[in-house]
């Protein structure tokens, strides 16, 4: 082939390489299901574990924060206001007043979300009053 022809078949291969769509991971490719895996998507509690009656999911929750709950001990916690329980089954039932805006304010002054709360009670748990 002539060396301008070469030189010409180059040019528009690259130009056609430039110009492919972009590789798009979706949600069943590998890499995507290894990032997830990786942040802790499919975690899970030993036991199901239940906030007011709700499951609370492990999904994206510390590996540290996981084995804090399953460690928690039955008792009532911040006064009274707060009552951890174990069910025959193994499940782990945190139960506190939360109805009314009053009772929402009131718990926000005590614990701002579900890893301070869990880490009050562990701090409390020394001096629990047995449920």
């Amino acid at each position: 082939m002539k060396p301008d022809l070469e030189e010409r078949l180059v040019t528009a291969y690259e130009r056609l390489a430039d110009h492919q769509p972009v590789d798009h991971i979706g949600y069943a490719h590998p890499k995507f299901q290894a990032d997830l895996l990786a942040r802790g998507y499919f975690r899970e509690f030993a036991h199901p574990v239940y906030q007011n009656g709700k499951d609370v999911p492990a999904t994206c929750l510390s590996v540290e924060l996981v084995n804090k709950v399953n460690g928690l001990k039955a008792g009532k916690y911040f006064g009274g206001r707060v009552t951890v329980a174990h069910d025959t089954r193994g499940g782990i039932h945190l139960s506190y007043k939360n109805a009314s805006p009053d009772d929402r304010m009131r718990n926000q002054g005590l614990f701002s979300s579900f890893e301070d709360l869990v880490d009050k009670i562990i701090a409390e748990s020394s001096a629990v009053v047995p449920a």
